[in-house]
């Protein structure tokens, strides 16, 4: 399509967009509209009404909207290819309310909402003070790094005895005199040698 779109700020993060369809590009529409009634793609259409302008005439109702839902999408499709417009929810766009004129070009606008446009300041090279009293060691760092790949991580299953660092799948059962008070099943768990706990520690072993 030979679009004419035009885009504003309205806001912040909000544009306002103003698109205009060709009358050439409309009037495209309708013959492939007019194909599918044929083809048998549309609304249903009798053996003796093979005729283009019988379809266009008995089905004009039917035809507007699929001409519409035809001129919206690909509108849409290649505005979305055509400008950098990065939208973060839908288009405030009433389709009921749009209608496409007999003549003339056809034109339709909506406000959106994007992301923020902002410069980036040159972060590389940036050292961060961690505060009075506060170290932070290479190993804080292996720690939180591991984490941090933990999130992205590939589980396998491995035949033989678990150790310190390998993530089991198990079934618990917490009793209570006696008593079964709750279940989990399959839970996930990282074998450690050292659980901490809020008033105390658990050291255990891998033997």
């Amino acid at each position: 399509m030979s679009l004419d779109v035009e885009i504003t700020e309205s806001g912040p993060c909000l544009r306002h967009v103003v698109v205009k369809v060709p009358r050439a590009d409309i009037d495209a529409v309708p013959d492939v509209a007019v194909e599918n009634c044929l083809l048998g793609r549309g609304p249903r259409v009798s053996q003796g009404a093979r005729a283009g302008r019988i379809v266009a005439k008995r089905f004009r109702r039917e035809l507007a909207d699929e001409v519409k839902q035809k001129l919206l999408v690909g509108s849409l499709e290649q505005l979305a290819e055509d400008h950098d417009l990065e939208p973060i929810n839908e288009p405030n766009l009433d389709v009921d309310m749009i209608e496409i004129p007999e003549e003339g070009d056809f034109e339709y606008e909506f406000d959106v909402e994007v992301r923020p446009e902002f410069d980036l300041p040159d972060y590389k090279g940036l050292t961060i003070d961690p505060g009075p009293g506060q170290e932070v060691t290479d190993e804080d760092v292996d720690a939180y790094l591991q984490q941090f790949l933990l999130q992205y991580a590939h589980f396998h299953d491995h035949d033989g005895p678990a150790e310190t660092g390998d993530t089991v799948v198990v079934d618990l059962a917490f009793t209570h005199g006696g008593e079964t008070v709750r279940t989990i099943e399959e839970a996930m768990l990282e074998l450690r040698s050292l659980l901490r706990f809020q008033d105390a520690e658990l050291e255990g072993s891998t033997n």
